[in-house]
């Protein structure tokens, strides 16, 4: 069972990134910072998470949105 869901989760990772590549770690960190910026105000908050890199998958998530909640 719990090799299906990673399974799915992979599937849904590769798809939520669709093509995207980064050059490291770094890239990915600021990245993310330009998306969540758009969600989030705190600035410090932002780099929090992004450096946590924790949030991945959701910052990939939230790309694909078309405007903030």
């Amino acid at each position: 069972m719990e090799n299906l869901a990673l399974i799915k989760g992979l599937s849904e990772a590769s798809r939520l990134l669709n093509g995207m590549k980064f050059k490291s770690i770094y890239d990915f960190e600021k990245f993310s910072e330009e998306i969540l910026r758009k969600f989030i105000v705190d600035k410090e908050c932002i780099k929090v998470i992004a450096s946590s890199k924790a949030f991945s998958f959701e910052v990939m998530f939230l790309k694909k949105m078309k405007a903030p909640i």
